[in-house]
């Protein structure tokens, strides 16, 4: 249980309601369901979330030593808006990324997060936080589960469970903690729940101001996969390799493949060469 300060996290996120529940199946759920009668922005955070979703047939699972949260926010209705609600999972996961360096850089130990397009973010080539939005024309809501202190065998259920009836190139990553030593948790939860909504905040009404394109740089700064090659598996099964990885500004994937730069908008990243 983190214990959160809920009175200090409603004080920092003033202008956000804050939803508390020790537990729940999914705060995804939750916020749909409360976007539909409530004012916004919503944010729903819980202890424990015990049928989350995440890439389509999977079921993430997270408990103690997890920070998981989503964020219901009004969205545009238009087609000028249109670039920057396909963002949005990038947009959280730069704010994720933004947040680790913030509170967890060590120059000995070389902490880097790196974005796993479209919605994952890695450190070593370990998962630490999967991204779920869900967008209707005028509502969105973010959905983020981070390891912060998770126990090895915790990790192990996580894994379990969302690799559950996958094969081995079902682009499954290894799970990895931010935090490994289970010290002064509640304020480091309180911390960086704080940091990174504000930071998502940011990101999500720089966007509204000046277009998408900060949003796909700072991606693309912290781009996994980048400089080596990567396999993409599409909707349909296939499997494509290539180099020189990229966001377009549209927040496609972008590769060299045999020569010639192709963009996809819906395909799995494989680990491993």
């Amino acid at each position: 249980m983190n214990n959160f300060d809920l009175n200090r996290i409603r004080e920092q996120l003033a202008s956000i309601r804050v939803v508390f529940h020790q537990s729940l199946e999914s705060t995804n759920t939750t916020a749909v369901e409360l976007s539909a009668r409530e004012s916004l922005p919503l944010l729903v955070l819980c202890d424990q979330q015990t049928a989350g979703r995440g890439q389509p047939g999977r079921t993430w699972i997270s408990g103690e030593g997890s920070l998981t949260f989503s964020l219901a926010i009004n969205v545009e209705a238009d087609d000028k808006h249109d670039q920057q609600r396909r963002l949005l999972p990038l947009t959280a996961a730069v704010a994720v990324c933004e947040t680790i360096e913030r509170f967890c850089f060590d120059e000995t130990a070389q902490v880097t997060p790196q974005i796993k397009w479209p919605n994952d973010v890695l450190i070593g080539g370990r998962k630490v936080c999967g991204i779920l939005v869900e967008a209707t024309s005028t509502v969105a809501v973010i959905g983020i589960g981070i390891n912060l202190f998770n126990e090895p065998e915790q990790l192990q259920q996580n894994v379990e469970a969302v690799s559950a009836g996958a094969d081995k190139r079902s682009g499954t990553f290894p799970a990895g903690v931010i935090w490994p030593q289970r010290n002064e948790e509640s304020a480091i939860a309180d911390n960086f729940l704080i940091h990174l909504v504000q930071r998502l905040v940011h990101w999500q009404d720089l966007g509204n101001q000046t277009g998408t394109n900060a949003v796909t740089d700072a991606c693309r700064q912290r781009l996994w996969s980048r400089q080596t090659a990567l396999t993409i598996q599409l909707p349909d099964g296939q499997t494509i390799s290539g180099t020189e990885a990229d966001i377009g500004q549209g927040g496609e994937l972008t590769m060299l493949v045999k020569g010639k730069r192709r963009s996809f908008v819906s395909a799995c990243l494989l680990p491993g060469p």
